[in-house]
């Protein structure tokens, strides 16, 4: 009699540990999940094709904050903040 193979879905659930999930990568490996958290915007990609000056490093980094506690100013600070986005 032959052997039928009969295609099943399965799912499985597994629970990795991530930290030992990532040591076991590869340097590749490890890359390529960076390339996808930026991708999905879990990491800021901070490529850059030139030289940032402090001052510049400064006002990125202050932006930054801005950016992720935008729902704890003041009216009077996003007000502020759109104003003098509008300028430019």
């Amino acid at each position: 009699m032959p052997n039928i193979l009969v295609p099943v879905d399965t799912e499985i659930d597994v629970d990795v540990n991530v930290k030992d999930f990532l040591e076991d990568c590869s340097d590749y490996e490890i890359e390529e999940a960076i390339d996808w958290l930026k991708d999905k915007d879990y990491l800021k990609n901070t490529d850059t094709d030139r030289q940032v000056c402090a001052t510049e490093l400064e006002y990125m980094e202050a932006l930054d904050k801005l950016h992720t506690k935008w729902n704890v100013l003041s009216k009077e600070e996003e007000a502020f903040i759109l104003n003098l986005a509008k300028r430019f």
